[in-house]
């Protein structure tokens, strides 16, 4: 399964209109874990930054996902209709 499929099927099951995967490392992982992928390699801050990275960037790609950003300063992501 891809991370884009594996994220779709979260934010459907949780009910979440959007992403933003700097600021929910714990939905980053369980993205990694029901798409079958590997955790990124590194220890604290770090191995949480590259998995969300991993998937912010896997997002982006994705057709499905539009990109704009967050008051925070970070990318969001929300479902097209």
């Amino acid at each position: 399964m891809k991370i884009a499929d594996a994220t779709i099927e979260i934010m459907k099951k949780e009910d979440i209109q959007i992403i933003i995967p700097f600021l929910d490392e714990s939905i980053c992982f369980e993205i990694l874990k029901l798409a079958n992928k590997r955790e990124s390699k590194g220890k604290g801050l770090k191995r949480i930054q590259n998995t969300c990275r991993r998937v912010a960037n896997a997002l982006e790609k994705d057709k499905r996902f539009e990109k704009f950003i967050h008051v925070t300063g970070k990318r969001a992501f929300e479902l097209k209709d």
